[in-house]
């Protein structure tokens, strides 16, 4: 259901980022990073990178983000606070290499570990590819070993059809890539 350019399920709204997301969006994408990563990159590194939220995603990249004209920044929201997060592009400034000119790349979908499993991942992912020009091919990179991410993408119908490598804070990692 669209309400105000929103789409609401029972309990979850989903919308464009506003500047007052920032705090919330800064302690959803730590505590997922925490959580989601956790056993699949190094720990220590990992508690390092994500203890302070606001260093792990500064407040430039969130404005930057929210300002380009080719890149969907959403949030879901629910009992008032962010509870997830969404990034879809289109053009070669916000997407890497292997996504073709003509398609989009879901660049991040991480929700608060406390909401995973209620829809929060599938109702951002719906809203930033249904905003997509209709039509267009839907590229994401996921890093191999996140089980739980791989399971997600493919249950949305995207189908890995190759893999690359990803530098993190902790080193090289491999990566699995989808497509639907």
């Amino acid at each position: 259901m669209t309400v105000n350019d929103a789409i609401v399920s029972t309990d979850v709204t989903v919308r464009v980022a506003v500047e007052d997301d920032l705090n919330e969006v800064q302690e959803t994408l730590a505590g997922s990073w925490r959580r989601g990563y956790d056993g699949v990159v190094d720990a220590d590194a990992l508690t390092e990178a994500t203890v302070d939220p606001a260093e792990f995603y500064p407040a430039e990249r969130f404005e930057r983000k929210r300002a380009a004209d080719d890149l969907l920044f959403l949030v879901a929201v629910a009992d008032e606070r962010v509870v997830g997060v969404c990034n879809v592009a289109r053009g070669e400034s916000h997407t890497h290499a292997f996504v073709p000119d003509d398609a989009a790349q879901l660049r991040a979908v991480y929700v608060d570990p406390a909401h995973w499993g209620a829809g929060v991942g599938t109702a951002l992912v719906r809203r930033g590819t249904d905003d997509i020009d209709g039509g267009t091919c839907v590229y994401v990179e996921c890093l191999a070993a996140n089980e739980r991410g791989r399971r997600f993408y493919e249950s949305l119908g995207f189908e890995r059809y190759d893999g690359g490598t990803v530098d993190l804070f902790d080193g090289a990692h491999p990566t699995d890539r989808f497509t639907r």
